[in-house]
């Protein structure tokens, strides 16, 4: 509830369109986490509207992968909750291409934008296992599970790996390969001790 309110007031200070279309997608993004469906569906389409006034703009060039991606994860997460499993792939899908078109284009890019890259892969995967795709799932977790160890390892930033273990995981004891599942704890753990 916290976050929810701190990005309404970070939305109240956006100074760009560009930065009003994160915050909706937050916003959106953490009442969805909350069930509110009202705010949250309120939120993706002023997200909506805000991202095909962006798409005409000088920015977009630069920015428009990252926008994309942002507005896509936030529907990812939504609905996966209220929507449909494919749905929520094909979001997450989205979102996965635009945000790699980004780093292609710009492979310095900050934290975030790779931060986005593993969320997404995150729905995907979980929209994959709910839909009982676990095959189609096992690949993907597999890439997860090194982007986020690369990610933690680099970045000094423990949690985010033992964040994305649940899912990982779950993949992992859904093939019965238990002793990998254990192995990605371990290494959550190891992680957070370490922090």
């Amino acid at each position: 509830v916290a976050s929810l309110r701190a990005r309404e007031q970070a939305l109240k200070l956006a100074s760009s369109p560009g930065q009003e279309l994160i915050e909706l997608g937050w916003i959106a993004s953490a009442a969805t986490v909350l069930r509110d469906r009202a705010r949250a569906a309120e939120s993706l389409a002023r997200a909506q509207t805000t991202l095909q006034r962006l798409r005409s703009g000088a920015n977009w060039a630069r920015f428009g992968d990252v926008w994309q991606a942002n507005f896509s994860h936030a529907s990812a997460k939504f609905v996966r909750t209220f929507g449909t499993l494919a749905e929520a792939e094909t979001a997450s899908r989205t979102c996965i291409a635009s945000i790699r078109a980004h780093l292609g284009k710009e492979p310095d890019a900050a934290d975030a934008a790779f931060v986005l890259l593993v969320e997404c892969t995150h729905e995907l995967i979980a929209a994959l296992v709910r839909s009982g795709r676990i095959d189609d799932a096992a690949p993907i977790a597999t890439e997860m599970r090194e982007l986020a160890r690369d990610y933690a390892v680099k970045q000094g930033r423990a949690a985010f790996a033992a964040r994305m273990t649940p899912v990982i995981v779950r993949v992992a004891v859904e093939r019965g390969r238990f002793a990998e599942a254990r192995a990605d704890i371990d290494f959550a753990i190891e992680r957070l001790r370490a922090a």
